[in-house]
């Protein structure tokens, strides 16, 4: 039986247009997902059905949206476009343009997290050596935000407000560890002994 294409020439063509005028957002996280960095392909302005998402990852089943793009306009043309790619098996995240110039290592971490809850739920996982190369890069970007709450160097003490430790415990009693400890360490740029160690007194409080 014939593969079943899976877009028209017209919404390929219009993609192949598209490519050649990136915006400024779009072409500085382009530059930061492009060539498996993230351990999966993405591709841009990647024809699916009659639309044509910013960023896509057809492995991982990922779609990456930024707001300002020509065809987040029109609310109600947003919603079918978002039933159809979510009827065909993809997951879509949106940021902001702001977000994406001015805040590019948060987005990354908030892409990574996504991954790696695809990569939870999807029933052909990806390769260990991606998973590998996700906690690799989570570190790595994590050393360059500045954290909202630095834990103290002199004590490795870490005090975070009592909102976001409720979050925290929420987290453990989902069964949810790996999750918290990046929280943690994300927050407060300690590293991840340290904030084992926080997150070890929490499970026993």
């Amino acid at each position: 039986m014939p593969r079943p294409l899976r877009s028209n020439p017209k919404t390929k063509h219009q993609a192949v247009e598209l490519r050649k005028e990136p915006t400024p957002a779009e072409a500085k996280l382009w530059s930061q997902i492009r060539n498996d960095q993230l351990g999966v392909t993405f591709r841009r302005q990647h024809a699916v059905g009659i639309y044509i998402p910013d960023f896509c990852s057809p492995k991982a089943k990922l779609i990456i949206e930024l707001d300002g793009s020509q065809h987040l306009e029109q609310e109600e043309y947003d919603h079918e476009r978002t039933k159809y790619l979510e009827s065909q098996g993809y997951k879509i995240i949106r940021f902001w343009n702001n977000d994406v110039l001015n805040n590019i290592e948060g987005v990354i971490l908030a892409i990574i997290h996504t991954l790696e809850d695809r990569e939870k739920n999807m029933t052909k996982r990806f390769e260990p050596p991606i998973l590998k190369a996700l906690d690799d890069l989570y570190e790595k970007h994590r050393k360059k935000i500045k954290p909202l709450y630095p834990y103290d160097k002199k004590t490795n003490a870490i005090h975070l407000p009592d909102d976001i430790v409720a979050d925290l415990k929420f987290l453990l009693l989902a069964g949810n560890k790996v999750e918290a400890l990046k929280r943690v360490a994300e927050l407060t740029g300690a590293g991840l002994r340290i904030s084992k160690d926080y997150v070890d007194n929490l499970m026993e409080n």
